[in-house]
């Protein structure tokens, strides 16, 4: 009998091969606040592959994230005729330290008077007064406020990078009293006869009569 002859069995695909990199790196890898890195990945025996969370697709390819302000996981995932295949890149971002700013407008006032503070931060997540003033603040603005005496404004601001402190004291001059002076010419005289009042005042907001006479009056006359 003649021998029976059999195919040859199907070479089984290969599973693809992926690797995908940040900065020319396996990963992880860690880059300042706000600055970009270059994600690159090829891939062997692959028929598509796709990266996340961009949706950059492509057997290789090489993309810039942009600008970040937080970490982020890069992954690839492939196809090929002998399955699936992923990897993936962590880049790290070092979170900066806020900055804040407060400013006072005047920053001396005589008393009764009142100042605007001003302040202004960045890279901040919330901010909180203390000392003559307190609760939360915006990460910015500004507020009116009415210090009797020396009064000191301080404002703290923070993210995951930590926190960022600023303080302005607002100085409040004390007023004189005022003076004032009256004399009458002649100080004595007949009946049906008439004086001259004549008076002067400093430091003064208003002056009112009262007595003999009566209303409000100039501060000199």
């Amino acid at each position: 009998p003649s021998p029976t002859s059999h195919p040859s069995p199907s070479p089984t695909p290969e599973l693809p091969v992926v690797d995908i990199k940040a900065n020319c790196s396996d990963g992880p890898i860690l880059i300042a606040y706000d600055t970009a890195a270059a994600i690159s990945w090829t891939s062997v025996h692959a028929s598509s592959c796709t990266v996340s969370p961009e949706g950059w697709t492509g057997t290789s390819g090489s993309r810039s994230t942009g600008n970040l302000k937080g970490s982020i996981m890069y992954a690839v995932y492939c196809m090929g005729e002998g399955g699936p295949a992923a990897d993936s890149v962590q880049v790290n971002v070092e979170i900066q330290k806020p900055a804040v700013n407060i400013e006072a407008n005047p920053i001396i006032i005589d008393e009764g008077e009142s100042s605007i503070l001003t302040w202004s931060s960045q890279r901040a997540l919330t901010c909180t007064a203390s000392g003559a003033w307190s609760g939360l603040k915006s990460v910015s603005g500004s507020e009116t406020v009415f210090p009797r005496t020396e009064s000191s404004y301080a404002i703290t601001c923070q993210n995951a990078g930590g926190t960022a402190s600023d303080t302005i004291t607002v100085s409040v001059r004390s007023r004189p009293k005022p003076t004032v002076v009256i004399v009458a010419n002649p100080e004595t005289i007949n009946r049906g006869g008439s004086s001259i009042l004549t008076w002067s005042s400093t430091n003064a907001d208003s002056c009112s009569a009262g007595g003999g006479w009566s209303g409000d009056k100039t501060f000199s006359g």
